[in-house]
């Protein structure tokens, strides 16, 4: 539970913070053992090096008659004494056995041998101990006694040694000055050690700032997309994974500003545009109650063309609306496009003709399409009568369907005026004309090549306009073809 209450930048402290210290004292810990190992075991092969003095007076000490040293193992007081005797001097104070006379006196260390003899052992020729306690680990190391006839060890015996000598590693040093520089080496490592700490938990805390303050940012940016500020940025000055987050949501803050800058846009238009035919039939309704107008065929003629207009621009608006912003509902089918383009032409033909304008087919037979024949019905008819609606007379309209790379290609292009260069990229824009002067009583709403846009893209293909080889506008369109598609619309 506690945990669980500590912030992110508490989080990420602790636990990079105590990795680091664990991994710094396991090693300061390994390095500790590892020293006074080592230590150690170059103190035994300094010591056993000064055991050549006492190696030569068991030598000299060695009786074949009775191998051995039985006199030595029978008492430990004398092996002890003998040690002291013979330890870093050649010159024993006791004669070896069978001299004769009292040997000189030879100089004592100037340290405690009680303690050395301890660590000394004395084994037989097959290794078995003679005086001494038992090894253990590796803190033990031997040297041969070789026979009189090689006493010489440096010189490499030949023969069978005598026996061996052999010395286990003193505990903390060998002496005060050892230990003093075990306990030296021990403070630097703990001083390091603490230091390397104390340096990690800097850098754990540098860390988790740099990592969490522009997670906070994001957080606080967050925040004020859900109050609808949809204009807040976030200054990016990183180049990591988080720089790229943070681009991706000064992104969506874009979009969902420009999100909101275009509803606004669709309320304020779509207002604009029931304004004119309702201003319409208000005035011609208050000039009936006034006795202004009289309710003849004439009158009662606008007032219809009025409600019209209204119908169709309400029907519009329903037509674009249920297509949820791109994501309309079909259920295609495999259909002949050829076929869906003369029905159409059927339905359009006559309004066409009285404009003074002619149609000319060019359409490929059997090219199948996975559609939704009432949908590409709707899209059919939005674009001959954007065609017929802004093509002078006389003039022409060309439609072309045929197979291009595996898709279903429909071009329709119609003769002059043309649209403005400026206007090309806004024609799929909801309520856009692309002269502001015309009038809205005989132009359209606005949404017919949107809700094309809208329906193609439900389909799977896409739309696009350009500039007609007959002068005026081209709108060109690929459909899909194959079974395959047809399923993956059927599944969207």
């Amino acid at each position: 539970m506690f945990w669980r209450k500590l912030s992110l930048t508490s989080k990420l402290f602790i636990a990079i913070g105590a990795t680091s210290a664990t991994i710094v004292a396991a090693m300061a810990l390994l390095v500790v053992m590892s020293m006074r190992e080592g230590f150690a075991q170059y103190v035994l092969q300094e010591e056993i090096g000064r055991l050549q003095s006492l190696e030569q007076a068991l030598t000299a000490s060695y009786d074949p008659e009775n191998p051995g040293w039985p006199d030595l193992v029978a008492s430990h007081a004398s092996w002890h004494e003998f040690v002291v005797d013979n330890f870093r001097t050649g010159e024993p104070r006791h004669p070896p056995a069978g001299a004769e006379g009292p040997m000189p006196p030879g100089p004592r260390p100037a340290f405690d041998l009680k303690q050395l003899s301890d660590r000394i052992i004395l084994l037989d020729a097959n290794g078995e101990i003679l005086i001494g306690s038992a090894p253990s680990g590796t803190r033990f190391a031997k040297r041969p006694i070789p026979a009189p006839d090689n006493a010489d060890s440096t010189t490499g015996a030949s023969s069978r040694p005598l026996g061996w000598l052999g010395m286990t590693a003193p505990l903390g040093g060998a002496g005060p000055a050892d230990a003093v520089f075990l306990e030296g080496q021990t403070k630097s490592l703990i001083v390091v050690s603490v230091a390397a700490i104390a340096l990690s938990l800097i850098a754990a805390f540098v860390l988790a700032r740099q990592i969490l303050t522009p997670v906070n940012l994001l957080a606080e940016g967050a925040n004020a997309l859900a109050d609808g500020r949809f204009a807040t940025r976030i200054v990016n000055n990183r180049q990591d994974e988080l720089g790229a987050l943070i681009d991706d949501f000064n992104s969506l803050a874009e979009n969902l500003e420009n999100k909101e800058k275009a509803e606004r846009l669709w309320v304020s238009n779509t207002s604009h545009e029931l304004q004119t035919p309702v201003s319409l039939l208000r005035a011609e309704i208050e000039a009936l109650q006034d006795g202004i107008r009289k309710p003849d065929p004439k009158t009662l003629a606008g007032l219809h063309a009025s409600v019209m207009r209204l119908s169709a621009l309400v029907h519009d608006l329903n037509s674009l609306a249920r297509t949820q912003e791109g994501h309309i509902e079909i259920d295609p089918n495999r259909h002949d496009l050829s076929k869906l383009v003369n029905e159409a032409v059927e339905r359009a033909r006559l309004r066409i003709e009285k404009e003074g304008l002619t149609l000319t087919l060019f359409l490929e037979p059997g090219v199948s399409i996975a559609c939704d024949p009432t949908r590409i019905g709707q899209l059919l008819d939005n674009l001959l009568e954007n065609s017929r609606r802004y093509t002078d007379a006389p003039g022409q309209i060309q439609i072309q369907a045929s197979v291009s790379d595996h898709r279903a290609k429909l071009v329709i292009e119609d003769t002059s005026p043309s649209p403005a260069r400026t206007s090309m990229p806004k024609l799929f824009q909801r309520f856009y004309r692309e002269e502001t002067s015309r009038s809205r009583v005989f132009g359209g709403s606005g949404l017919g090549l949107s809700i094309c846009e809208t329906i193609v893209a439900a389909h799977g293909g896409t739309i696009a306009a350009s500039f007609s080889d007959l002068g005026g506008l081209r709108i060109a369109l690929t459909l899909p073809l194959h079974s395959a598609q047809l399923q993956d619309l059927r599944n969207a």
